[in-house]
């Protein structure tokens, strides 16, 4: 239960700053830390269970994910694996066992909130939370188990397999990565890739996306949740999920808010076990 998540504390506005996604299971307690830190400056978006909170943090990327250790269908260790790499989770509770607690920081989490804390200390805490993250992501760029190695100009996926890219492919890919699960124009893609601005007749991005998926294919071959880039009706093209993942919707259509009731986008659930690595063809180790 969340609803006394909160100490007495003066309600003081802060500046306008991040969007944080708040997973828990008490829909009373749920809008409380909601409000609490709408009332600081934060937008929110809520979720009352794992499955939910998966959908949203794909279908709206937040700044900061706030998840109770445990939630309606389990405990927060999925959302952890899935997400500790891509944007900072802060996990909290009430009387939580040191096990669950040093679980949680082994997962990822960039900290552990023990309830109930001052709404102020809260915000400040997710501040600081998505402060460190970004410091430490300067040179980070992943989303879903694939990420940039900047040094080796490659990409890696969960395995630790790489696949070597061309500078413009290099390019284009951290813009998508940069920005996973949210549609990007053809024109944002050149500008990254290529610089200037794209003619309109041009094909040069569709020839780019065309040799990032094949590259991203034989990478990721045996890996059937791996992100992918998808087009995008009218616009360009986005970093979606893998398989499982349904039909994307980009930031503004939908996932906006609580989202409870969200249809299963995707569970997906990162493998801490030995990985298996497969015959490559034009990858390196």
């Amino acid at each position: 239960m969340l609803t006394n998540i909160f100490a007495e504390s003066n309600e003081q506005p802060m500046m306008p700053m991040a969007h944080v996604l708040i997973a828990a299971s008490d829909a009373e307690g749920r809008a409380d830390v909601a409000r609490r830190l709408q009332n600081r400056g934060f937008t929110t978006t809520e979720a009352g269970n794992v499955t939910s909170a998966l959908n949203c943090a794909y279908r709206n990327p937040p700044d900061c994910i706030f998840t109770c250790i445990d939630l309606q269908d389990g405990d927060c260790f999925p959302l952890l694996r899935a997400f500790a790499n891509d944007r900072p989770v802060v996990a909290g509770g009430f009387e939580m066992k040191p096990e669950r607690i040093l679980t949680a920081f082994h997962l990822g989490a960039d900290d552990v909130l023990s309830l109930p804390m001052d709404a102020q200390e809260m915000a400040l805490r997710l501040r600081k939370a998505i402060n460190r993250f970004q410091r430490r992501g300067a040179h980070h760029v992943s989303f879903g188990g694939l990420r940039l190695d900047p040094n080796a100009r490659a990409v890696v996926n969960e395995r630790q397999m790489r696949a070597l890219l061309t500078q413009s492919e290099y390019d284009a890919l951290r813009l998508l990565l940069s920005h996973g699960g949210q549609a990007l124009t053809r024109a944002q893609i050149y500008e990254a890739a290529v610089g200037g601005q794209m003619d309109e007749e041009s094909r040069a991005v569709d020839m780019l996306v065309s040799k990032l998926r094949s590259k991203l294919r034989l990478l990721n071959r045996e890996i059937e949740t791996s992100p992918r880039i998808s087009a995008v009706r009218g616009s360009g093209y986005c970093m979606a999920p893998g398989k499982g993942g349904g039909k994307l919707q980009t930031r503004g259509q939908g996932c906006i808010g609580s989202c409870g009731a969200a249809q299963p986008l995707l569970i997906w659930l990162h493998v801490d076990a030995a990985r298996r690595q497969a015959p490559s063809a034009q990858t390196t180790h």
